[in-house]
């Protein structure tokens, strides 16, 4: 059983860390491409 659940926990919190600099790079594109 761990080793099915402890790969996914680490690809699930890889993902969220990639979102969430997507997101603040997608951020910063607009507020550069409005100025």
């Amino acid at each position: 059983m761990n080793h099915t659940t402890s790969p996914t926990i680490l690809i699930t919190g890889a993902s969220r860390r990639r979102g969430r600099a997507l997101t603040r790079e997608l951020a910063q594109t607009r507020v550069d491409a409005h100025h």
